[in-house]
Protein backbone atom coordinates (compact mmCIF):
# COMPACT_ATOMS: atom_id res chain seq x y z
CA UNK A 1 0.00 0.00 0.00
CA UNK A 2 1.09 3.90 -0.48
CA UNK A 3 1.06 5.41 2.38
CA UNK A 4 1.89 9.29 3.03
CA UNK A 5 2.88 10.19 6.73
CA UNK A 6 2.93 13.89 7.36
CA UNK A 7 4.52 15.40 10.34
CA UNK A 8 5.97 18.35 11.86
CA UNK A 9 9.04 17.34 13.84
CA UNK A 10 9.88 19.48 17.11
CA UNK A 11 12.97 20.67 17.80
CA UNK A 12 15.88 18.11 18.39
CA UNK A 13 17.05 20.27 21.93
CA UNK A 14 14.26 18.84 23.61
CA UNK A 15 13.99 14.73 23.31
CA UNK A 16 10.31 14.29 21.94
CA UNK A 17 8.87 10.54 22.40
CA UNK A 18 6.72 11.80 19.43
CA UNK A 19 9.10 12.21 17.09
CA UNK A 20 10.98 8.91 17.41
CA UNK A 21 7.40 7.24 17.45
CA UNK A 22 6.82 8.79 14.21
CA UNK A 23 10.02 7.20 13.27
CA UNK A 24 9.82 3.83 14.32
CA UNK A 25 6.38 3.43 12.61
CA UNK A 26 7.80 4.32 9.40
CA UNK A 27 10.49 1.75 10.15
CA UNK A 28 7.43 -1.01 10.61
CA UNK A 29 5.87 0.05 7.82
CA UNK A 30 8.43 -0.28 5.60
CA UNK A 31 9.64 -3.69 6.80
CA UNK A 32 6.30 -4.93 6.31
CA UNK A 33 6.68 -3.90 2.35
CA UNK A 34 4.61 -1.09 2.42
CA UNK A 35 5.63 2.25 0.07
CA UNK A 36 6.08 5.24 2.43
CA UNK A 37 6.81 8.41 2.02
CA UNK A 38 7.46 10.75 4.68
CA UNK A 39 6.31 14.53 3.98
CA UNK A 40 8.11 16.77 6.90
CA UNK A 41 9.12 19.85 8.08
CA UNK A 42 11.56 20.54 11.08
CA UNK A 43 11.21 22.98 13.50
CA UNK A 44 15.22 23.25 13.83
CA UNK A 45 15.38 23.91 10.46
CA UNK A 46 12.18 26.84 10.28
CA UNK A 47 13.39 28.59 13.47
CA UNK A 48 16.75 30.24 12.01
CA UNK A 49 14.21 32.35 9.70
CA UNK A 50 13.80 35.80 12.02
CA UNK A 51 10.29 35.47 11.39
CA UNK A 52 9.30 32.08 12.44
CA UNK A 53 7.90 33.06 15.10
CA UNK A 54 5.13 34.89 13.42
CA UNK A 55 4.94 33.05 10.95
CA UNK A 56 4.05 29.84 13.34
CA UNK A 57 1.78 31.49 15.58
CA UNK A 58 -0.57 32.53 11.83
CA UNK A 59 -0.20 29.16 11.03
CA UNK A 60 -1.55 27.83 14.52
CA UNK A 61 -4.10 30.34 14.67
CA UNK A 62 -5.95 30.59 11.00
CA UNK A 63 -5.21 26.99 9.59
CA UNK A 64 -3.38 29.07 6.84
CA UNK A 65 0.05 27.83 5.64
CA UNK A 66 2.78 25.82 4.19
CA UNK A 67 0.77 22.65 2.45
CA UNK A 68 2.15 19.23 1.37
CA UNK A 69 -0.64 18.87 -1.15
CA UNK A 70 1.40 19.04 -4.36
CA UNK A 71 3.94 16.62 -3.59
CA UNK A 72 1.41 14.37 -2.31
CA UNK A 73 -0.50 14.54 -5.31
CA UNK A 74 2.57 13.38 -7.31
CA UNK A 75 3.12 10.79 -4.94
CA UNK A 76 -0.68 9.50 -5.12
CA UNK A 77 -1.08 7.94 -1.98
CA UNK A 78 -3.73 5.72 -0.87
CA UNK A 79 -3.53 6.87 2.41
CA UNK A 80 -2.46 9.95 3.99
CA UNK A 81 -1.67 9.60 7.44
CA UNK A 82 -1.17 12.57 9.62
CA UNK A 83 0.64 12.81 13.01
CA UNK A 84 1.73 16.29 14.41
CA UNK A 85 0.73 19.49 12.17
CA UNK A 86 1.46 21.92 14.57
CA UNK A 87 3.69 24.43 14.27
CA UNK A 88 4.41 24.22 10.98
CA UNK A 89 1.43 22.78 8.82
CA UNK A 90 -1.52 25.12 8.01
CA UNK A 91 -4.37 22.94 8.30
CA UNK A 92 -6.34 23.99 5.18
CA UNK A 93 -5.47 21.16 2.69
CA UNK A 94 -6.71 18.62 4.62
CA UNK A 95 -10.25 18.90 3.39
CA UNK A 96 -8.47 17.67 0.05
CA UNK A 97 -7.56 14.43 1.42
CA UNK A 98 -10.56 14.05 3.62
CA UNK A 99 -11.82 10.66 2.46
CA UNK A 100 -8.46 9.20 2.06
CA UNK A 101 -6.94 10.98 5.55
CA UNK A 102 -5.71 9.15 8.61
CA UNK A 103 -4.60 11.03 11.94
CA UNK A 104 -3.09 9.67 14.96
CA UNK A 105 -3.37 12.41 18.13
CA UNK A 106 -0.70 12.22 20.21
CA UNK A 107 -1.45 14.18 22.79
CA UNK A 108 -4.50 16.87 24.49
CA UNK A 109 -3.32 20.06 22.24
CA UNK A 110 -7.06 20.54 20.19
CA UNK A 111 -8.65 21.16 23.77
CA UNK A 112 -5.63 22.34 25.70
CA UNK A 113 -2.89 24.70 24.76
CA UNK A 114 0.12 22.51 26.06
CA UNK A 115 -1.24 19.46 25.20
CA UNK A 116 -1.23 18.04 28.58
CA UNK A 117 -4.47 18.67 30.43
CA UNK A 118 -2.27 19.63 33.40
CA UNK A 119 -1.37 23.41 34.80
CA UNK A 120 0.12 24.21 38.40
CA UNK A 121 0.83 20.71 39.39
CA UNK A 122 -3.39 19.46 38.42
CA UNK A 123 -4.95 18.02 36.03
CA UNK A 124 -7.03 20.81 34.56
CA UNK A 125 -9.60 20.87 32.13
CA UNK A 126 -10.96 24.62 32.33
CA UNK A 127 -10.35 25.17 28.68
CA UNK A 128 -12.12 22.17 27.30
CA UNK A 129 -14.82 22.80 30.08
CA UNK A 130 -15.75 25.95 28.59
CA UNK A 131 -13.14 28.61 29.30
CA UNK A 132 -11.17 28.49 27.00
CA UNK A 133 -9.52 31.90 27.19
CA UNK A 134 -8.02 30.58 30.94
CA UNK A 135 -5.43 28.91 29.09
CA UNK A 136 -4.60 32.78 27.56
CA UNK A 137 -5.04 33.89 31.07
CA UNK A 138 -1.94 31.72 32.58
CA UNK A 139 0.02 31.59 29.40
CA UNK A 140 -0.53 27.57 29.73
CA UNK A 141 1.70 26.87 26.24
CA UNK A 142 5.61 27.78 27.40
CA UNK A 143 4.51 30.19 30.31
CA UNK A 144 3.94 32.98 27.60
CA UNK A 145 0.86 34.54 26.61
CA UNK A 146 1.97 35.81 23.10
CA UNK A 147 3.14 32.43 22.46
CA UNK A 148 -0.26 30.69 23.90
CA UNK A 149 -2.52 33.04 21.70
CA UNK A 150 -2.24 31.08 18.49
CA UNK A 151 -3.66 28.24 20.12
CA UNK A 152 -5.77 29.55 21.92
CA UNK A 153 -7.32 31.28 19.15
CA UNK A 154 -7.00 28.00 17.46
CA UNK A 155 -9.41 26.16 20.07
CA UNK A 156 -11.85 28.35 20.58
CA UNK A 157 -14.17 26.38 18.43
CA UNK A 158 -13.99 23.65 20.11
CA UNK A 159 -13.14 20.13 18.06
CA UNK A 160 -16.22 20.51 16.13
CA UNK A 161 -14.27 23.06 14.34
CA UNK A 162 -10.47 21.22 14.74
CA UNK A 163 -9.51 20.41 11.09
CA UNK A 164 -7.76 17.08 12.23
CA UNK A 165 -11.21 16.03 13.72
CA UNK A 166 -13.84 17.18 11.33
CA UNK A 167 -11.78 16.14 8.01
CA UNK A 168 -10.04 12.95 9.25
CA UNK A 169 -11.93 9.68 7.71
CA UNK A 170 -10.56 7.84 11.15
CA UNK A 171 -8.78 9.54 14.28
CA UNK A 172 -6.32 7.30 16.04
CA UNK A 173 -6.15 7.37 19.49
CA UNK A 174 -3.80 5.79 21.73
CA UNK A 175 -6.18 4.32 24.95
CA UNK A 176 -9.67 4.32 25.91
CA UNK A 177 -8.71 7.21 28.32
CA UNK A 178 -8.13 9.32 25.78
CA UNK A 179 -11.44 8.37 23.60
CA UNK A 180 -12.82 9.29 26.30
CA UNK A 181 -11.18 12.33 27.07
CA UNK A 182 -12.15 13.85 23.16
CA UNK A 183 -15.66 11.80 22.89
CA UNK A 184 -17.25 13.90 26.17
CA UNK A 185 -15.91 17.21 24.40
CA UNK A 186 -17.32 16.73 21.30
CA UNK A 187 -14.51 14.11 19.12
CA UNK A 188 -16.86 12.34 16.69
CA UNK A 189 -16.69 8.67 18.43
CA UNK A 190 -17.52 7.34 15.25
CA UNK A 191 -14.80 7.83 13.71
CA UNK A 192 -12.07 7.62 16.68
CA UNK A 193 -10.31 4.24 16.83
CA UNK A 194 -8.33 3.21 19.76
CA UNK A 195 -5.08 1.75 18.20
CA UNK A 196 -1.63 2.24 20.71
CA UNK A 197 1.64 2.81 19.17
CA UNK A 198 3.74 -0.18 18.51
CA UNK A 199 7.06 0.04 21.00
CA UNK A 200 9.79 -1.99 19.40
CA UNK A 201 11.88 -3.95 21.96
CA UNK A 202 14.06 -6.82 20.92
CA UNK A 203 13.61 -10.04 23.22
CA UNK A 204 17.31 -9.88 23.69
CA UNK A 205 16.81 -7.75 26.45
CA UNK A 206 13.61 -9.26 28.11
CA UNK A 207 16.45 -10.88 30.55
CA UNK A 208 17.92 -10.17 34.00
CA UNK A 209 17.76 -11.02 37.50
CA UNK A 210 16.68 -8.03 40.12
CA UNK A 211 18.59 -6.46 41.57
CA UNK A 212 17.02 -5.16 43.87
CA UNK A 213 16.78 -1.30 43.02
CA UNK A 214 13.62 0.18 41.75
CA UNK A 215 13.47 2.21 38.30
CA UNK A 216 12.07 5.51 36.87
CA UNK A 217 12.18 6.67 33.99
CA UNK A 218 11.08 10.65 32.21
CA UNK A 219 11.45 14.09 31.64
CA UNK A 220 11.81 15.23 34.40
CA UNK A 221 9.35 17.87 34.73
CA UNK A 222 6.50 18.70 37.22
CA UNK A 223 3.93 16.88 35.32
CA UNK A 224 5.90 13.56 35.56
CA UNK A 225 5.81 13.66 39.35
CA UNK A 226 9.38 12.63 39.51
CA UNK A 227 10.44 14.93 41.87
CA UNK A 228 7.67 14.82 43.96
CA UNK A 229 8.70 10.83 44.01
CA UNK A 230 12.03 11.35 45.11
CA UNK A 231 10.88 13.64 48.27
CA UNK A 232 8.16 11.31 49.22
CA UNK A 233 10.56 7.68 48.50
CA UNK A 234 10.59 5.34 51.13
CA UNK A 235 14.62 5.47 52.67
CA UNK A 236 14.92 1.60 52.64
CA UNK A 237 14.29 1.27 48.93
CA UNK A 238 17.06 2.23 46.34
CA UNK A 239 15.79 4.30 43.66
CA UNK A 240 17.24 4.84 40.31
CA UNK A 241 16.51 7.62 38.71
CA UNK A 242 17.17 7.90 34.72
CA UNK A 243 16.39 11.13 32.92
CA UNK A 244 16.72 14.79 32.74
CA UNK A 245 15.00 18.32 32.54
CA UNK A 246 14.92 21.04 34.66
CA UNK A 247 13.89 19.64 37.79
CA UNK A 248 16.95 17.65 37.60
CA UNK A 249 18.83 20.64 40.75
CA UNK A 250 15.91 20.02 42.55
CA UNK A 251 16.03 16.33 42.69
CA UNK A 252 19.74 16.61 43.64
CA UNK A 253 18.79 18.40 46.23
CA UNK A 254 16.85 15.56 47.60
CA UNK A 255 18.02 14.79 51.20
CA UNK A 256 17.98 10.56 50.69
CA UNK A 257 21.02 8.23 50.09
CA UNK A 258 17.99 5.83 48.28
CA UNK A 259 17.76 8.15 45.48
CA UNK A 260 20.09 8.60 42.82
CA UNK A 261 20.03 10.10 39.77
CA UNK A 262 22.07 8.82 36.62
CA UNK A 263 21.10 11.53 33.83
CA UNK A 264 19.79 10.66 30.48
CA UNK A 265 20.81 7.16 28.58
CA UNK A 266 20.81 5.80 25.34
CA UNK A 267 17.44 3.75 24.58
CA UNK A 268 19.54 0.46 23.95
CA UNK A 269 21.42 1.15 26.75
CA UNK A 270 18.05 1.43 28.73
CA UNK A 271 16.58 -1.56 27.77
CA UNK A 272 19.52 -3.72 28.63
CA UNK A 273 19.34 -2.61 32.38
CA UNK A 274 16.15 -2.41 32.47
CA UNK A 275 14.99 -5.64 32.91
CA UNK A 276 17.41 -6.56 35.91
CA UNK A 277 15.82 -3.60 38.23
CA UNK A 278 13.03 -4.95 40.65
CA UNK A 279 10.17 -3.12 39.03
CA UNK A 280 9.51 0.32 37.73
CA UNK A 281 7.54 3.27 38.84
CA UNK A 282 5.59 5.37 36.70
CA UNK A 283 4.35 8.77 39.11
CA UNK A 284 3.10 10.80 36.17
CA UNK A 285 0.48 13.61 37.78
CA UNK A 286 -0.84 14.35 34.42
CA UNK A 287 -3.19 12.21 32.58
CA UNK A 288 -0.69 10.93 29.91
CA UNK A 289 -1.26 9.30 26.24
CA UNK A 290 0.92 6.42 25.97
CA UNK A 291 3.24 6.04 28.52
CA UNK A 292 6.45 4.45 26.06
CA UNK A 293 8.25 3.76 29.32
CA UNK A 294 5.73 1.38 31.17
CA UNK A 295 5.19 -0.50 27.77
CA UNK A 296 8.92 -1.38 27.50
CA UNK A 297 9.02 -2.11 31.27
CA UNK A 298 6.62 -4.74 30.13
CA UNK A 299 8.21 -5.70 27.26
CA UNK A 300 11.25 -6.42 29.28
CA UNK A 301 9.39 -8.48 32.02
CA UNK A 302 9.42 -5.36 35.13
CA UNK A 303 6.34 -5.22 36.89
CA UNK A 304 5.03 -1.48 37.13
CA UNK A 305 3.87 0.49 40.47
CA UNK A 306 1.82 3.53 38.75
CA UNK A 307 0.22 6.24 40.45
CA UNK A 308 -3.75 6.56 40.36
CA UNK A 309 -5.47 7.98 37.89
CA UNK A 310 -3.02 8.19 35.15
CA UNK A 311 -2.37 5.97 31.86
CA UNK A 312 -0.10 3.66 33.08
CA UNK A 313 -2.01 2.91 36.19
CA UNK A 314 -5.10 1.93 33.31
CA UNK A 315 -2.38 -0.10 31.84
CA UNK A 316 -1.60 -1.84 34.78
CA UNK A 317 -4.97 -2.36 35.78
CA UNK A 318 -5.88 -3.89 32.78
CA UNK A 319 -3.46 -6.16 31.82
CA UNK A 320 -2.72 -7.20 35.50
CA UNK A 321 1.06 -5.91 34.59
CA UNK A 322 2.02 -4.38 38.42
CA UNK A 323 0.07 -2.33 41.12
CA UNK A 324 -1.39 0.87 41.44
CA UNK A 325 -0.75 3.10 44.45
CA UNK A 326 -2.91 6.17 45.82
CA UNK A 327 0.32 8.52 47.14
CA UNK A 328 3.34 8.36 49.43
CA UNK A 329 1.39 6.96 52.20
CA UNK A 330 0.88 3.55 50.34
CA UNK A 331 3.62 3.69 47.90
CA UNK A 332 6.06 1.26 49.85
CA UNK A 333 3.22 -1.22 51.07
CA UNK A 334 2.53 -2.03 46.62
CA UNK A 335 6.61 -2.06 46.15
CA UNK A 336 7.25 -4.74 48.61
CA UNK A 337 3.64 -6.17 47.29
CA UNK A 338 4.96 -6.20 43.47
CA UNK A 339 8.63 -8.02 44.72
CA UNK A 340 6.60 -10.42 46.17
CA UNK A 341 4.31 -11.49 42.95
CA UNK A 342 7.53 -10.24 40.76
CA UNK A 343 7.12 -13.16 38.52
CA UNK A 344 3.73 -13.19 37.68
CA UNK A 345 3.28 -9.75 36.94
CA UNK A 346 6.07 -10.29 34.87
CA UNK A 347 4.96 -12.31 32.79
CA UNK A 348 1.28 -11.19 32.64
CA UNK A 349 3.33 -7.90 31.28
CA UNK A 350 5.03 -9.65 28.89
CA UNK A 351 2.07 -11.59 27.77
CA UNK A 352 0.68 -8.10 26.77
CA UNK A 353 2.98 -6.26 24.97
CA UNK A 354 3.17 -9.73 22.58
CA UNK A 355 -0.41 -8.81 21.87
CA UNK A 356 -1.21 -5.22 21.99
CA UNK A 357 2.16 -3.42 21.54
CA UNK A 358 4.93 -5.14 19.43
CA UNK A 359 5.54 -4.39 16.25
CA UNK A 360 4.08 -7.09 14.61
CA UNK A 361 0.47 -6.50 16.40
CA UNK A 362 0.64 -2.89 15.73
CA UNK A 363 1.51 -3.68 11.58
CA UNK A 364 -1.59 -6.11 11.43
CA UNK A 365 -4.12 -3.58 13.41
CA UNK A 366 -2.95 -0.41 11.09
CA UNK A 367 -2.84 -2.41 7.77
CA UNK A 368 -6.19 -3.30 8.63
CA UNK A 369 -7.63 0.15 9.50
CA UNK A 370 -5.76 1.03 6.43
CA UNK A 371 -7.34 -0.64 4.18
CA UNK A 372 -10.57 -0.26 5.34
CA UNK A 373 -10.17 3.46 5.08
CA UNK A 374 -9.19 2.88 1.50
CA UNK A 375 -11.72 1.44 0.43
CA UNK A 376 -14.48 3.58 1.57
CA UNK A 377 -12.33 6.27 -0.07
CA UNK A 378 -13.00 4.39 -3.59
CA UNK A 379 -16.48 3.90 -3.26
CA UNK A 380 -16.55 7.16 -2.36
CA UNK A 381 -14.56 8.64 -5.01
CA UNK A 382 -16.36 6.24 -7.59
CA UNK A 383 -19.78 7.57 -6.91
Amino acid sequence: MRVAVVHSYYSFDVPSGENSIVDESVQMLLAAGHDVEVFARYTDDLRQNSLYALKSGLKVATGIGASPSRELREFNPEIVHVHNLFPNFGTRWLREWRERLVATVHNFRPICANGLLFRDGHVCLDCPNGSPLSSLRHGCYRNSRAQTLPITARNLGGLHHDSVFSESARIIVLSDMARDIFSHFGGPIERMVVLANGVPVSQEFATGRPNGRWLVVGRLTAEKGIAQLAGYWPESIPLDIVGEGPLADEIHATDSSSVHLLGALERPKLLKMMAEYEGLVFPSVCLEMQPTAVIEAMAVGLPVVALAGNAGADLVVRFGAGQVYSGPDDLENWLLQASRNRDALASAGQTAYQRHFSPQQWSTKIEGLYTRVAEEAKRIEGS
